[in-house]
């Protein structure tokens, strides 16, 4: 049984300031793919965290730009 919920998907630099928002708002349980337009952003090491209240995940991700 999938649960729906609010769910915040944020950009982080390594120094822990948020750089983008990618998604805040309702969705529904299920496996999902997303671009990140991060064509403003230069290249290095950001932490991509999701979360939606009861849990928390986060991904280094490697921008090459």
């Amino acid at each position: 049984v999938g649960l729906s919920g609010e769910v915040s998907i944020m950009a982080y630099n390594l120094n822990g300031q948020i750089v983008d928002m990618i998604h805040n708002g309702p969705m529904e349980a299920g496996a999902y793919s997303m671009n990140w337009d991060a064509s403003d952003l230069s290249s290095g090491m950001y932490i991509i965290k999701a979360s939606n209240g009861d849990m928390t995940v986060s991904q280094k991700v490697m921008l090459i730009k």
